[in-house]
């Protein structure tokens, strides 16, 4: 609390100080002589010494020349200092006669009734003055009181505006970063994407191509299975012309070549059956664990995908209810 009772609010490093207008330094009042009278020593010819504002020198008066019953009356009935109507015309009728070979006139009597009446009209109009300037020094006071509190308020609004412009930077600095974060996720999540699906491709192009391969190889061991029997063959019907010519001579061992050459043929092409069987089985089972393969990948990958998207519909739906409290905050305090 400051000097004059009323609360002050705590000093801020970011608030104006107060502005505390100077007073001016209080005058030095002159002390005006008591009812006119001057605090001198009086002579010992007991002559009233009344001060002349006009010339400010003292005026001798001789109270031998005065009655008895006139020196009755108390110091505090003489004159006021303040020049008025009357004071000025006694004036007239003294200064004149003071001058003449320096011997001085006596005063004029007044009623003292008259002074007593002039004496409560000053005093009237001194205790008026006196109340007039405690009244401007309290509007005064008042002013400059009012004024800084105005300015203390003022420099809590100004305060309360900063925080608040802080607070938007911050919270704006905030949903940046979250967008910039959520941009990144995306971005990554797209990349992520972009990797299976070449590392997919990637992976159907060498099954495609190990499966040509394959194939190939099966072809050419066919052809060559193919030509090496047709060779046996064509070498067989030489063997058989040259054996026809040894007919009678080799018809036992024909017949038993024959048989035995039956017996390979069918024990071969028996292999064969079963090759070509196991061969069409074995890629069966490996389209079918590779399609099981695929189809396990696909369930894992749109899993993944619908978290991903299940996640990211939570934070935005977290981010639209953020914004649309701190709008609604925005709309109560503009309120």
């Amino acid at each position: 609390m400051d000097y004059t009772g009323y609360p002050v609010a705590p000093h801020n490093m970011y608030s104006i100080p107060p502005f505390v207008p100077q007073r001016p330094p209080p005058m030095s009042q002159p002390i005006p002589p008591v009812n006119n009278v001057s605090f001198q020593k009086q002579p010992a010819n007991k002559a009233i010494q009344i001060i002349d504002p006009n010339r400010n020198a003292p005026i001798q008066i001789n109270t031998n020349n005065i009655p008895r019953q006139q020196q009755n009356y108390k110091r505090e009935e003489t004159p006021s200092t303040v020049p008025d109507k009357k004071t000025k015309e006694s004036d007239k009728e003294v200064r004149p006669n003071s001058d003449d070979k320096g011997v001085s006139k006596a005063v004029p009597i007044v009623d003292p009734a008259e002074k007593i009446k002039e004496r409560e009209e000053r005093e009237k109009k001194e205790r008026e003055e006196q109340e007039r300037i405690a009244k401007e020094k309290e509007e005064r006071e008042r002013k400059e009181r009012e004024e800084r509190l105005e300015l203390e308020r003022i420099a809590k609004e100004k305060e309360e505006q900063e925080r608040k412009e802080r607070e938007e930077r911050e919270e704006q600095e905030r949903l940046a970063k979250e967008k910039e974060e959520r941009e990144r996720k995306e971005r990554e999540e797209r990349e992520e994407q972009e990797r299976i699906a070449k590392e997919k491709e990637e992976l159907e192009r060498k099954e495609r191509e190990e499966r040509e391969k394959k194939e190939r190889e099966e072809l050419e061991r066919l052809a060559k299975e193919k030509e090496e029997r047709e060779r046996k063959e064509r070498e067989e019907r030489e063997e058989q012309e040259r054996l026809a010519k040894e007919k009678e001579e080799r018809e036992r061992k024909e017949r038993e070549e024959q048989e035995r050459l039956v017996k390979e043929k069918e024990e071969r092409e028996r292999k064969e059956r079963e090759e070509r069987e196991k061969l069409e089985r074995i890629a069966k089972e490996k389209e079918e664990q590779e399609r099981k393969e695929r189809e396990e990948r696909e369930r894992l990958e749109l899993e993944r995908i619908a978290k991903e998207k299940e996640e990211r519909e939570r934070k935005e739906k977290e981010e639209r209810e953020e914004r649309e409290r701190l709008e609604a905050v925005e709309r109560i305090e503009k309120e």
